[in-house]
């Protein structure tokens, strides 16, 4: 099942930048030789400007935006998508009308899911009367069975057959998010973060958060340095929990302070 809830997109007002010296001075890099390469920072290069160089300083900047773009595929191939985009992004911080409509979808989410103490989320984890007595409403599942719905920028849960046959190109959690940021807005959603005991080796951090209802809980942890989740209760919570995984992925999550976006500074 899909959650429903709609994620407007709007434009976004950025920081302010400063400002560029007049006359930079050159950027040094090094290419494969190893040898430093002068490059002229803060130009704004045309491919008319660029015709008109010398052949050697055509060949110093051909070097160094070769240079640019294979660090940048390789930074695509290791960040997710989430922190790619603050990577990317020009705009940092919502407009007065996206912070009002983030702070109702935080607002509504905040009144279903809560924190417990650890003695509360062992006593759940025992009760089994419910699974014996209604095992049809009662659901469990993990990254093996999360998966990403290009078209709508959602997350679904279904079998890897059926992913397969609607085209929903990527499994888990982590191909979106990294362990650090899943962390960081978990601290921000929930403005306290008391972190479960972990093996100290494949995992640094986990946390239990709990469904209003009572009967059901999310699992977010740290495997191995990837992002994960897991569900456990009642399949009338589930698309509640899908909800929260579609905003805290979404990539302008915002900071409590003043509409910045959460992974970027004021």
């Amino acid at each position: 099942m899909t959650s429903q809830l709609s994620m407007a997109k709007s434009s976004r007002r950025g920081r302010e930048s400063s400002p560029t010296p007049p006359n930079p001075p050159a950027k040094k890099m090094k290419t494969s030789g190893g040898l430093p390469v002068p490059v002229l920072c803060g130009t704004d290069l045309t491919i008319e400007k660029f015709d008109g160089l010398e052949k050697s300083a055509r060949e110093n900047h051909f070097q160094y935006m070769k240079e640019t773009i294979r660090q940048y595929e390789n930074l695509s191939k290791s960040l997710p998508r989430i922190d790619r985009k603050i990577f990317e992004e020009g705009d940092d911080r919502l407009s007065q009308e996206e912070q009002e409509q983030a702070a109702k979808q935080t607002e509504y989410l905040n009144d279903i899911w809560e924190l417990r103490l650890e003695e509360e989320v062992e006593e759940f984890n025992n009760i089994s009367e419910l699974r014996r007595d209604t095992p049809h409403r009662v659901t469990r599942w993990d990254d093996d069975n999360l998966y990403w719905i290009p078209k709508k920028s959602l997350f679904t849960h279904c079998t890897r057959r059926y992913a397969k046959q609607y085209g929903f190109n990527t499994q888990g959690l982590h191909p979106h998010i990294s362990s650090q940021l899943l962390m960081y807005r978990l601290a921000l959603f929930l403005r306290k973060l008391p972190i479960k005991e972990s093996d100290g080796y494949k995992s640094c951090w986990e946390i239990h958060i709990f469904h209003s209802g009572k009967q059901s809980f999310l699992r977010f942890w740290d495997s191995k340095g990837s992002a994960r989740v897991a569900f456990d209760g009642l399949q009338e919570s589930e698309n509640d929990a899908l909800e929260l995984l579609n905003v805290l992925t979404k990539w302008d999550f915002p900071h409590t302070y003043d509409g910045v976006i959460a992974g970027r500074m004021a």
